[in-house]
């Protein structure tokens, strides 16, 4: 109902949706999660932060803020359509990221990378809680969803809605939804599986300071982001609303002499 208020959607994931989950992730073991008042109320807060255009968006399509735990990564956007062929959205989070530090959610992000300790730490300072992160990052795909930012999030949205048309589009720096055009991307980037998927991690260690030394030379906002123009998008929305609107530096360092 686009009348109610985006409050008051945050909440437990509905029992279909964990069932769906719990298949799609091979996790027999999520559950629906009700945040207690404190964690609502950190929520709350970030969700009145975001910028105006997110919130009018979500206000009309956004369907729900809802918990699964013990969540596979930090959090999920997916969408929905009504018979008339209009796209929303829903968030799925993950309970862990609040109560974790943004910087810990985010060096956790890029550790799972490697195959051993790197050393590798991101910091974005210590006042934010983690599931500022989820829900910037899952909320540029639920808000890329709802007003198309790029020329599709996944596949399976032109494939209904559009009959596969477009599935060849090109889109900023990227000749395909996966495929970064030559003059952007570097090597180590095919190598990069977060959170165990995908037969990862497939990076040594010592391959951590060459990863963020070919990131830096890319226009990508980190090396989640190299993945797809998916999310390029979402991880520029995260770095963009942290540095430049909450004025918060962030940054990575990797042990070695350099």
């Amino acid at each position: 109902d686009p009348k109610t208020p985006l409050e008051s959607r945050i909440g437990p994931c509905q029992d279909f949706l964990v069932k769906l989950m719990r298949k799609f992730d091979d996790r027999p073991d999520y559950q629906a999660y009700e945040p207690t008042p404190e964690e609502r109320a950190i929520l709350v807060g970030y969700v009145q932060g975001l910028p105006q255009g997110m919130r009018k968006a979500f206000q009309e399509r956004l369907v729900g803020l809802c918990f699964i735990k013990p969540f596979t990564g930090n959090g999920m956007g997916s969408w929905l359509v009504d018979e008339d062929r209009n796209v929303y959205a829903n968030i799925i989070l993950n309970p862990a990221a609040l109560s974790k530090g943004l910087s810990e959610v985010l060096t956790a992000r890029d550790a799972s990378l490697f195959k051993g300790d790197a050393g590798v730490k991101v910091d974005c300072g210590e006042k934010d809680r983690g599931i500022l992160y989820t829900l910037l990052h899952e909320g540029t795909h639920a808000f890329d969803y709802i007003r198309g930012i790029t020329p599709y999030v996944d596949a399976s949205v032109a494939n209904m809605l559009r009959e596969g048309k477009g599935l060849d589009a090109k889109w900023d720096v990227w000749d395909g939804y996966s495929k970064p055009r030559k003059d952007t991307d570097f090597p180590l980037r095919k190598r990069l599986k977060f959170f165990g998927l995908g037969g990862g991690p497939l990076l040594e260690p010592r391959e951590a300071g060459e990863a963020y030394r070919q990131l830096a030379k890319s226009p990508f906002a980190s090396l989640y982001g190299s993945q797809s123009w998916a999310e390029d998008t979402a991880d520029m929305g995260v770095f963009y609303h942290l540095t430049r609107v909450l004025k918060q530096p962030c940054g990575v360092t990797v042990p070695g002499p350099e």
